[in-house]
């Protein structure tokens, strides 16, 4: 007979967790054994980068591979039917080029897969689908310990028998999508673990005050986090912050001298992070921008108020990319229709070079144009195809066997549906170059910021660069962008807002539709 009495103490006090962590296991228990072999995000290339850990004792480079190891994965992923929805099977017997198992992830931190990796140390005779799940069973124990650890963190907030020490953790537990994650082989399951353990003992200082031993405990945990994954960065700003809350602990004396000097860290930083020099609406595109000039440019040659747009091309690179995100429902007007751009450019060398084009749904148009020393108007026609859906103007200067810098100069940029002739420029009404006349027709300009008078707040360009070098992830000048140019990112924040309320805990594997993403791909370029 069951006694209840006994039972309900159970549910008391810290004896739920060993529930909490035999649930965590048997619903870990059942994603790690149901989800069939390397059929989890990524996870053959996951394993390799632990494989190769363990069999060359060594952190492996980019670009490295060990062509039996991958020879033998491949193999196993066809026996566990990998391939059987894909229209192609690796080569498995390719001698030189790599044989294919899924995007490299060597690329990544190595702090997850040595951890992870550990049972391989005394297993390497054994064949890889085995290995595998002995990697998956490292992946669960992070899974239970993250349980616990929620427990922890949640314990030190509320009041004994509080309701949610255990309502917390059960969520965890009975996220499907996060248990698919945390029982793979993925280097997302030791961040989230680290950062778990991060914020725990953040919370324990912030709670019992500091410590030598939490001190010394949360500078080493902060650590790791920078060895786990990119995506967990954020715990070195986040104890900043922490040991700013810190200063209320202190003296009043000291309140003042410590919160004086953190205020002064922190705009010292923004300083420095932040600018106000690019021309409003007009984006640089990620990873293709060598020069960390401002792209607005006061000049006595302008032609349309005071500042033009610069863009400079370097030896042995590509020119500064730029973009503007043509609002939705403009691109829907245009659908079928011609149009026009064009723009006043001139340079400080004379060149031949694309320039200026028209992306429409991936596809772009950009014919070359001889720039001189003095402002010239070019232009040329496009057509919008009937079912448009995103588009940008870009500027995409493109210039072969460059020995030196050049810069090259844009005004009064026009993008105008119908056909304008190519013999006369226009003649604009205001500074804003908004409006105006072209060979006696009224026009509205479609483009927007078009004489470059406008700037906007941008993340200095080396840190933005140095930043998605390491995260590898959206350039952080997109968020900063979307969030100034509403207009044309409001759709997107209503589309994931609503995926991620609708869908919360399933995952987006299936969910996302062509139609969902119309329009976010062109923030994404």
């Amino acid at each position: 007979m069951i006694n209840l009495e006994t039972f309900s103490q159970v549910w008391r006090g810290d004896r739920i967790l060993i529930l909490l962590l035999v649930l965590g296991l048997v619903h870990g228990g059942i994603y790690l054994f149901l989800v069939p072999p390397w059929q989890h995000n990524d996870e053959p290339t996951h394993f390799e980068y632990a494989a190769l850990i363990y069999s060359h004792n060594s952190i492996p480079k980019p670009g490295q591979f060990d062509q039996p190891l991958r020879r033998e994965i491949a193999s196993s992923m066809i026996d566990h039917h990998f391939f059987d929805d894909l229209d192609f099977l690796p080569n498995l017997d390719s001698s030189s080029e790599p044989i294919w198992i899924g995007l490299s992830q060597l690329e990544g931190l190595p702090g997850y897969y040595i951890i992870a990796g550990l049972p391989l140390l005394l297993v390497q005779s054994l064949n890889v689908t085995t290995q595998l799940y002995l990697l998956r069973f490292i992946s669960l124990l992070m899974y239970m310990a993250t349980v616990g650890i929620s427990y922890a963190t949640v314990r030190e907030i509320t009041p004994q028998n509080h309701p949610l020490r255990w309502l917390v953790p059960l969520i965890l537990i009975l996220v499907p999508a996060f248990t698919d994650l945390m029982t793979a082989v993925n280097d997302d399951v030791g961040a989230v673990l680290i950062f778990s353990i991060f914020l725990w003992l953040g919370v324990r200082i912030i709670q019992h005050g500091y410590s030598l031993g939490r001190v010394a405990a949360f500078i080493f945990v902060t650590f790791l986090c920078l060895s786990i994954k990119t995506t967990v960065w954020i715990a070195l700003p986040m104890s900043i912050l922490l040991f700013a809350a810190g200063v209320f602990r202190l003296s009043a004396g000291w309140k003042w001298v410590t919160g004086l000097m953190i205020l002064g860290i922190t705009i010292i930083l923004a300083i420095a992070s932040l600018s106000w020099q690019d021309a409003d609406k007009w984006i640089r595109l990620r990873r293709l921008n060598p020069s960390n000039q401002p792209t607005k440019f006061l000049s006595d040659q302008a032609r349309s108020g005071d500042h033009v747009l610069q863009v400079q091309v370097l030896p042995q690179r590509k020119g500064q990319p730029l973009f503007q995100v043509i609002p939705t429902e403009v691109v829907q007007e245009l659908r079928g229709q011609t149009v026009t751009l064009g723009a006043w450019v001139w340079s400080d060398k004379p060149v031949q070079i694309p320039l200026f084009e028209l992306w429409v749904d991936g596809k772009s148009t950009s014919p070359e144009f001889s720039i001189d020393l003095e402002p010239q108007f070019s232009s040329y026609k496009a057509k919008i195809s009937p079912n448009a859906g995103s588009g940008q103007l870009r500027i995409f200067p493109i210039l072969e066997g460059v020995t030196q810098p050049i810069n090259i100069y844009i005004d009064g940029l026009v993008f105008l549906e119908g056909e304008w002739p190519q013999t006369v420029p226009p003649i604009f009404d205001d500074n804003a170059a908004s409006t105006g006349v072209w060979d006696g027709r009224r026009f509205n300009n479609l483009a927007r910021n078009a004489s470059f008078e406008n700037s906007w707040l941008t993340i200095n360009p080396e840190i933005a660069s140095q930043f998605y070098k390491r995260m590898k992830i959206i350039n952080p000048s997109y968020l900063i962008a979307s969030v100034q140019d509403l207009e044309t990112s409001q759709g997107i924040y209503k589309t994931v807002s609503s995926i991620s309320f609708n869908h919360f805990g399933r995952g987006l594997d299936g969910i996302i539709s062509d139609s969902h993403l119309d329009g976010i791909g062109v923030w994404q370029s």
